[in-house]
């Protein structure tokens, strides 16, 4: 086994089919399962990805999903705002997540 960067997950790896062999069953270790945070952020995603296939606008998207406590800005300030750059990159980031086949996801939760 090689002793690189992901050498501690293939030995938890190593580790759970050694029990699963030996004992029938898994466990509780879901060493390879998303964090809490990842899931949060991946429903967020699946959420905008939704939002956008309704017909939601990056804006209705700034404003309803991701700013929700925040006043809408209007024309050339909307335009070149940072919250409106960051909403592109979580659309962009949704839309590689639906291509990327994130049903795998799925197999953690």
């Amino acid at each position: 086994m090689p002793c690189d960067a992901c050498c501690s997950v293939r030995l938890a790896a190593a580790a759970r089919l050694d029990r699963l062999t030996r004992s029938g069953r898994l466990g509780a270790d879901r060493s390879g399962a998303p964090s809490a945070y990842q899931r949060g952020r991946f429903a967020r995603l699946l959420a905008i990805y939704d939002a956008l296939e309704a017909g939601a606008s990056s804006r209705d998207l700034a404003y309803g999903l991701v700013f929700p406590k925040q006043r809408p800005l209007a024309g050339a300030m909307w335009k070149g705002s940072g919250e409106r750059r960051h909403v592109l990159r979580l659309v962009a980031e949704a839309r590689r997540l639906i291509a990327r086949d994130y049903r795998k996801l799925l197999l953690h939760c």
